[in-house]
């Protein structure tokens, strides 16, 4: 999976009638850890209830990843704290959060970059303005995507995360645009494509295949961006960011 544009949002979910977990928290602690925080109000945690995992999968979440995890007991609530290590280099994270057995959700987190340098030293690329709209096929034969800028050298986010992406894994994307609309298109390798996971679903809702997917934001402001998301069976997701909410209700169309 690639992402082309950067920002910050999380989920908030309910886990049952007497247990809920809030909007996570992102900060910077004072050794220059980016630490995640998580309130839970449930009746009764201990860390073993608490189980950290790949983000849609039940594998257990690469150590390396983290740093440390504190769980602390303010009456109230429980306060869950995920320091992410010092090694990862991405602005971006992503895990399942399992607890008791009985409660699985999914978080996928923008970071915030660790400095205003590397928030400087993003990618960046040149669009280019087309009078005619190419055909929306699959095909990138169109006069449209000739002589266009070519974004490569994406970074792996998982497995492997920071590492670059293989030539056997490649993906190369252009970027154009009219009075109409923003068209991207993808080209992703896959040494194996016959058995790329493809389970489908309704629009709006992920299943258990691959994905590609865009985040747009226009004032850059890291809080209230759009998602464009392409799944392997040609399923379409599409969302509006605002105050931290995924709201996969909005439609651009």
């Amino acid at each position: 999976m690639k992402y082309l544009l950067a920002s910050l949002f999380f989920v908030v979910s309910t886990i049952s009638a007497d247990s809920l977990i809030s909007s996570p928290k992102i900060s910077t602690n004072e050794t220059g850890l980016r630490v995640i925080e998580l309130k839970i109000k449930d009746n009764n945690l201990n860390d073993k209830d608490i189980k950290l995992l790949e983000y849609r999968s039940e594998e257990v979440i690469d150590a390396e990843k983290i740093e440390y995890t504190i769980l602390k007991d303010n009456d109230t609530f429980y306060e869950f704290l995920i320091a992410v290590s010092s090694s990862y280099s991405s602005d971006y994270f992503n895990f399942k959060i399992k607890i008791k057995d009985d409660f699985a959700k999914d978080i996928f987190i923008f970071l915030p970059s660790i400095n205003r340098s590397s928030f400087d030293e993003r990618k960046k690329s040149t669009t280019a303005r087309v009078s005619e709209a190419p055909v929306i096929d699959g095909i990138l034969n169109d006069t449209a995507w000739k002589d266009v800028a070519l974004l490569s050298d994406f970074i792996t986010f998982r497995p492997n995360n920071g590492k670059r992406v293989t030539a056997a894994y490649q993906t190369t994307v252009k970027v154009i645009y009219d009075d109409a609309a923003i068209y991207i298109s993808a080209t992703m390798l896959d040494p194996d494509a016959a058995n790329i996971p493809q389970e489908f679903a309704n629009r709006d809702n992920f299943s258990q295949d691959d994905f590609f997917l865009v985040t747009i934001n226009p004032n850059d402001d890291g809080q209230n961006p759009f998602e464009f998301i392409v799944q392997s069976t040609g399923n379409q997701a599409d969302a509006k960011i605002s105050n931290g909410n995924e709201d996969f209700n909005w439609s651009a169309v």
